[in-house]
């Protein structure tokens, strides 16, 4: 069975889940949420790059909690089938199952961030009527938003099947708190080092390109440095967990009960 194959079979066993839920009405709750609370701001000069602060942190500080909650979800599920047991002995290899489930909710974060895009950027042309919208850039926002969840599933997914739900949320709650922390200047010249970080600031940064920052080669220059900074260490550390997260998984048997 290929990976794409196991990807999609991983998501049909979804079905009549929570996990369907949280997917399909994430990306419809949060823009229209974010629609009202920015209708507030309006009349600004910078309303549209305050548009955009608002929805990239907002997204920011949920995506820890989001990414500890969707791996709980996934694990769970195969935990309630008899302890793992029928995982454990589908036939294919240990590495391919543990890299379809982190692919498959890789896909579902991005696939969501981008429809909650559109839906947040068609509310700013039809309901706020927001002139001449950046719809690049907050896509790019998206994209830099996804990119820094990719270490955190790698992590979560291998922390909810070795210790289940309670460690898993509790680490995702801390990961908010830090998010939420790491927006302020608390982050400044130490955000590269939190992974749950990572998010929050990358997908903020795009804010610094809007014309109405005036964008210069210094400030082109400094946007590039900040960005190099997230981006380099979320893209080793996937790398890694990807490779450690396979080759735990291989040797893995189940979770052991007091």
């Amino acid at each position: 069975m290929s990976i794409l194959n196991k990807i999609s079979s991983d998501w049909m066993r979804t079905k009549h889940t929570p996990i369907r839920i949280m997917v399909y009405f994430s990306p419809i709750i949060y823009p229209i949420l974010m629609l009202w609370y920015s209708s507030f701001s309006r009349g600004s000069e910078l309303w549209q790059l305050n548009i955009h602060s608002i929805f990239s942190q907002g997204l920011g500080i949920l995506l820890p909690m989001v990414v500890a909650l969707l791996t709980t979800l996934v694990v769970q599920q195969e935990e309630q089938a008899a302890s793992f047991i029928g995982l454990l002995a589908e036939p294919v290899s240990r590495k391919s199952i543990y890299v379809s489930k982190l692919l498959m909710v890789i896909f579902i974060t991005i696939v969501d961030l981008l429809l909650a895009t559109a839906i947040f950027l068609l509310g700013m042309k039809f309901v706020l009527h927001v002139e001449n919208i950046y719809y690049i850039k907050f896509f790019e926002s998206a994209l830099l938003l996804a990119l820094g969840t990719l270490f955190l599933y790698g992590f979560h997914l291998i922390v909810a099947f070795m210790f289940g739900v309670g460690p898993n949320i509790v680490i995702g709650s801390i990961g908010l708190i830090a998010a939420g922390l790491m927006a302020t200047g608390l982050g400044d010249g130490i955000w590269q080092y939190i992974p749950w970080a990572w998010s929050i600031r990358l997908g903020g940064m795009i804010g610094a390109t809007f014309p109405e920052y005036s964008y210069s080669s210094v400030i082109a220059n400094y946007f590039n440095s900040e960005l190099l900074k997230g981006v380099v260490p979320a893209v080793i550390l996937f790398i890694l967990v990807l490779i450690i997260g396979s080759l735990w998984f291989e040797r893995w048997e189940g979770r052991k009960e007091d």
